[in-house]
């Protein structure tokens, strides 16, 4: 069955084909991602969806800014989750994946370096409304290295059949003000509702040695090792060719920035394209 796929996302836009130098580094507040979903027995409704400063998610009215649901670990939230006490800040993606126009799930990044995925369950009650799993804990060791950018979700399909959303994310410094040895990652996940046992990390996962793919066919995924460069922009798949940005600074930039700020402008970047079945290197235009 043919399944349709809307992804929406908040986070950077960077667009550039060649190491560029830009001005100054600029903060500014990230906007808020609209969702349509639908609560018990109520209408179907559009409403925003954001991070809170510290941690955890909620949702907004766009009319009055009302909260109408929120979730994280302290006890004052309308859904508890476990674990949930780092900050998502730009990286949350949300998708479609069937035609009843409502989405179906969201795929987000914290500081801390953990892919988390939630399931949302139209005409449930807000206290039952979304199921959070971890999907995978990739931090590093010792902690300063975490997501930015909101993850590509792509649905990816094989010539023997295969199918499942591709989620493509990079990470960034968010803590601290050591130089993180970064990640570009490249994660599947199923299409229907199982989820792993545990979190997937590192070790689950192959490591690319370019300009080759997989070697052993990895079923969760594979990552590129990117050193000190940083990943602040949000992947973009196209005709199966991941594109995606690095800033070549190995600094923390959040650090100028105030709680709940990111930044707009960095001073140098580079694009990279990865086939998306395989992790391969893929000439830009080819």
């Amino acid at each position: 069955m043919t399944r349709a796929i809307i992804v929406l996302a908040v986070g950077l836009v960077c667009g550039i084909s060649a190491p560029l130098l830009a001005a100054a580094a600029d903060c500014s507040r990230p906007a808020p991602l609209l969702l349509r979903v639908r609560f018990a027995e109520e209408t179907p409704r559009e409403v925003l969806l954001e991070s809170t400063v510290s941690h955890g998610l909620r949702l907004l009215d766009p009319a009055t800014g009302s909260e109408l649901w929120s979730a994280g670990a302290g006890a004052g939230n309308t859904q508890q989750i476990a674990g949930m006490d780092a900050a998502f800040g730009t990286s949350l993606t949300a998708v479609h994946l069937d035609a009843d126009g409502l989405h179906d799930r969201l795929y987000a990044g914290d500081r801390a370096g953990r892919l988390w995925r939630f399931d949302l369950h139209a005409g449930a009650r807000p206290s039952a409304w979304m199921h959070a799993t971890l999907l995978a804990d990739l931090g590093a060791p010792g902690g300063g290295r975490g997501f930015i950018a909101a993850p590509d979700i792509t649905r990816i399909g094989t010539a023997d059949a295969r199918t499942w959303l591709n989620i493509a994310i990079g990470t960034a410094n968010t803590t601290g003000t050591s130089r993180a040895d970064h990640r570009f990652y490249v994660l599947r996940d199923a299409l229907d509702a199982a989820v792993p046992a545990a979190p997937l990390t590192e070790a689950d996962l192959e490591p690319l040695l370019p300009p080759l793919g997989l070697a052993n066919g990895n079923a969760h995924g594979y990552y590129l090792q990117l050193g000190t460069a940083q990943v602040l922009a949000r992947a973009l798949t196209l005709d199966g060719r991941i594109h995606f940005t690095v800033v070549e600074n190995g600094h923390n930039l959040l650090a100028g920035c105030a709680i709940g700020t990111l930044p707009t402008t960095v001073v140098q970047m580079s694009v990279s394209v990865l086939r998306a079945v395989d992790g391969a290197v893929a000439a830009v235009g080819n």
